[in-house]
């Protein structure tokens, strides 16, 4: 770090981490990220920041694998599920996506009296499905046609 002695201290590591992701220097970004979760492995926002420092690369693969850390060590972790279900879309698996929403729906239902889920394909607004729980009729799937 530009720092001295810094180097174990979290919030430096994961602010100068930000600030690399702000001027797009996603890879020194991530080995910052590396330094945090070596001390916080099972710190679920950290895995999650590394979800969206791979998301930011357009690297769907490990983005997936952090996002899925995020929803073991917190399965209501809202975001864990978001980042899971768009890197599935983005890697071009919407059926994936879908069991994703569902997935979303199961940890959250003592919470919630409705939750939808919007599945879009990469870079258009158009909808190609939705996924509805609620517990009077549990999960709906419509699908659009394009």
């Amino acid at each position: 770090l530009a720092i001295m002695g810094q180097d174990k201290n979290l919030r430096a590591l994961l602010n100068l981490a930000f600030d690399n992701e702000a001027l797009s220097d996603y890879k020194r970004a991530e080995d910052l990220l590396e330094k945090v979760r070596a001390i916080r492995p099972d710190d679920s926002e950290v895995a999650g920041y590394q979800g969206d420092n791979q998301f930011f690369q357009h690297k769907w693969r490990y983005a997936k694998k952090y996002y899925t850390e995020v929803a073991k060590l917190d399965d209501k972790n809202r975001f864990a599920w978001r980042g899971l279900g768009l890197s599935h879309m983005q890697d071009g698996h919407p059926e994936d996506a879908v069991a994703i929403a569902r997935a979303i729906g199961d940890p959250q239902r003592d919470r919630f009296g409705e939750i939808l889920v919007f599945i879009n394909p990469p870079g258009r607004r158009d909808m190609l499905r939705r996924v509805q729980w609620t517990e009077r009729h549990g999960y709906v799937e419509t699908v659009y046609s394009h």
